[in-house]
């Protein structure tokens, strides 16, 4: 069994130019639920090479992006995994599916970026939220930590954003990143933490 990464939740229409001209043969929205469907970005004439290029990427997660369902929980070590302070840092759990899913998504999309691995007591993102373990406490206890990354580019995951207050008060602003990690380099572009090189 394997697990629910959340591909269903991508949103590519907010993505899209929003143009409507039909360059590609549809409307934005018709486009976006074709993209969904497994078409390439690649008929949008008004997307950039690198947009087009992260939208595919989060398209064909689905055939590489292979978590498996654990009976039990597996922890990893904690603690923030730098690689340069002008990158993104990235918030994650201590599952070691989940932060190889994330990893793999950025290394393909040839990202440099920051890992905040926090304790979650093994549990994936999606069920430390619902158990209460991916909290602005845990984070907190890595707040010496942070202090070597950029503050305005740090990421939590899209389905922590109920704690995004208690994690702002804690850390300073955070940036809500989105449910599913093969998502995480188009959002990244498109809300400027990267370049569009």
């Amino acid at each position: 069994m394997k697990a629910d990464l959340y591909f269903d939740r991508i949103d590519f229409y907010k993505y899209l130019p929003k143009k409507d001209c039909g360059d590609c043969g549809f409307t934005c929205r018709e486009f976006s639920r074709i993209l969904k469907m497994g078409s390439r970005a690649d008929k949008c004439p008004h997307l950039t090479k690198r947009e087009i290029e992260f939208l595919n990427l989060a398209i064909e997660a689905r055939k590489f992006l292979d978590v498996p369902i654990l009976q039990t929980t597996v922890k990893t070590r904690t603690g923030l995994v730098f690689s340069d302070k002008k990158a993104v840092t990235l918030i994650t759990a201590n599952y070691p599916y989940t932060q190889a899913a994330v990893s793999e998504i950025m290394v393909r999309a040839g990202i440099n970026f920051n890992m905040l691995v926090i304790d979650t007591e093994g549990y994936s993102v999606d069920m430390a939220v619902f158990l209460g373990y991916f909290r602005a406490e845990r984070i907190a206890e890595y707040k010496d930590e942070l202090e070597k990354v950029d503050k305005r580019k740090i990421v939590i995951p899209g389905l922590a954003e109920k704690f995004k207050d208690e994690i702002t008060e804690i850390i300073g602003d955070v940036i809500v990143g989105p449910v599913c990690c093969a998502e995480l380099p188009i959002f990244l572009l498109k809300k400027g933490l990267i370049n569009n090189i």
